[in-house]
Parts: C-alpha cells; sequence; structure tokens
C-alpha cells in the first residue's frame, strides 16, 4: 500500500500523509499545501530549523531558541539549559559563521546549518 498511487480521480486529499513534503506544507485541509508560503529555496534541514528563526532574519539568536523551546512547551529551567547548551558551547554558532571570528551574539546562521550535520547522522531530513 505505501507505494501505490491513488487512482480514483474524485478522491480529494493527501494519499500518504506521512510522508512529508520537502516544498510544500501540506495538511488534510490544504493537500496542495499552505497558500502564500513559499520556501523553495530553503533546504530541508533549513527549514526544519526555521521554526527557531522568530524574525526570520536567516539568524538564531539565543533569545529566539529560548521563546521557540517556550512555545512547544519547555519548562523554564529546561529552555535555558537546552539554549545554553545549543548556543553558549560555542559550537554550533561558530560552525554557522562566514568567517574565523565569532559572532558576539553567539546566532546560528542557518545557510550555514549544513555544516554541523556529521557522519552518525542518520539522514532524516532528505526531501522524502
Amino acid at each position: 500500500q505505501a507505494g501505490r498511487v491513488h487512482r480514483n480521480m474524485d478522491y480529494v486529499g493527501i494519499f500518504r500523509a506521512d510522508l512529508p513534503r520537502a516544498y510544500q506544507a501540506v495538511d488534510k485541509h490544504s493537500p496542495a499545501g499552505t497558500e502564500g508560503l513559499s520556501i523553495p529555496t530553503m533546504t530541508v534541514l533549513q527549514q526544519h530549523c526555521g521554526f527557531w528563526d522568530r524574525d526570520n532574519d536567516g539568524r538564531i539568536y539565543p533569545m529566539d531558541t529560548y521563546q521557540g523551546c517556550r512555545e512547544v512547551g519547555m519548562s523554564v529551567l529546561l529552555s535555558l539549559g537546552f539554549t545554553w547548551l545549543l548556543h553558549f558551547t560555542l559550537l554550533v554558532p561558530y560552525m554557522t559563521q562566514d568567517s574565523w571570528i565569532l559572532n558576539p551574539y553567539l546566532c546560528i546562521y542557518l545557510k550555514n546549518i549544513h555544516r554541523i550535520k556529521h557522519a552518525s547522522d542518520t539522514g532524516v531530513f532528505d526531501e522524502e
């Protein structure tokens, strides 16, 4: 059943709702994707990390991470801990920089987020 194409032309909806679409935000109410959403230039990993970019400027600041953690329901202490681990260990912010000089605000650049992938990654952020 998983790879079959739905043959009924009267069918309206998503055949495989569990299958992620790389460039469409689809759900059962909008099977063609969200109206007005245009993200074809972002990779799937950038789209995933884009949730934390609260102001859509291409940079994730520690305050953006903290606010995102609180929005998904983390406690204040856990949100602070996650933000500290991600931004203040300097690994992720340093690896996503464009130069050798670290940004003093310790922001993470989405355009370079692919640099933090390592050999043991599972590859779940592919286009299918």
